[in-house]
C-alpha cells in the first residue's frame, strides 16, 4: 500500500509540473505576440504611460480690436499705450464728439463720475475728440489728430482737459490724461 501511495504522489507532481510548464508556456506565448505582432499599440500605451494626455489645440483666432479702443460708428480705433487701462468714453450729445477718462478717474467721484452733459461741450474731463469733415488749419486749444489728414472721409481733432475734474487723485488724473491724449492722435481706419 505504501507503494501505491508513493506512485500517486510522483502522478501529482508530473500534473502540477505539466499546468505550470503550459503556464509558463502560455504566459510567454502572450509577451511575445504582444511586442511581436502588437508592437504600435504597445508603443502607443508607453508613451501615454510618461506623458501628460494632449489636448487637441483649438482654432482660435486673436481678436484684431485687443489693446485698442475701438469707435464702430466712426470706424476708427486707437491703440491703447501701456499704463492706460480702463479707458471710458462718452459720445456727446448734439455734437460729433466724444468725452473720455478712465475707470479710476471716475472711481475719485464728484465731477469725475459723469458725463458733463449739463455743461458747455468742450469743458470736459480728461480728452475730448472731435471729428469734421472740413479740414482746419488753426487751432487754439486743439490739435489735430492723425497729422491733419482725413480718416474715412473726416478730420479728427483731440482737445485736451481744461481743468481737473477733482482736487484728490491730481496725479492719477493728470497721467491718463497724458496718456489719453497721446492715443487719440493717432486714430487708425477700422
Amino acid at each position: 500500500m505504501l507503494n501505491k501511495y508513493r506512485n500517486q504522489t510522483g502522478s501529482a507532481h508530473v500534473v502540477i509540473i505539466i499546468i505550470l510548464i503550459i503556464a509558463i508556456l502560455g504566459v510567454l506565448g502572450y509577451v511575445a505576440w504582444n511586442n511581436l505582432l502588437a508592437p504600435k499599440s504597445n508603443s502607443q500605451t508607453a508613451q501615454n504611460d510618461t506623458k501628460s494626455p494632449q489636448v487637441p489645440e483649438k482654432n482660435t483666432v486673436d481678436d484684431p480690436n485687443k489693446g485698442y479702443l475701438v469707435l464702430k460708428d466712426w470706424g476708427v480705433k486707437f491703440q491703447i499705450p501701456d499704463g492706460l487701462t480702463d479707458v471710458k468714453y462718452y459720445k456727446v450729445d448734439g455734437y460729433d464728439s466724444y468725452e473720455l477718462t478712465t475707470s479710476r478717474v471716475e472711481d475719485l467721484g464728484g465731477d469725475c463720475t459723469t458725463p458733463p452733459v449739463d455743461k458747455v461741450p468742450g469743458v470736459i474731463r480728461l480728452d475730448g475728440l472731435s471729428r469734421t469733415q472740413t479740414k482746419r488749419e488753426e487751432f487754439m486749444s486743439s490739435q489735430p489728430a492723425n497729422n491733419n489728414e482725413p480718416i474715412n472721409g473726416y478730420y479728427y481733432i483731440a482737445t485736451g482737459g481744461q481743468s481737473l475734474c477733482s482736487n484728490e487723485g491730481v496725479d492719477i488724473q493728470k497721467q491718463d490724461r497724458d496718456l489719453i491724449y497721446q492715443m487719440i492722435l493717432a486714430p487708425i481706419a477700422l
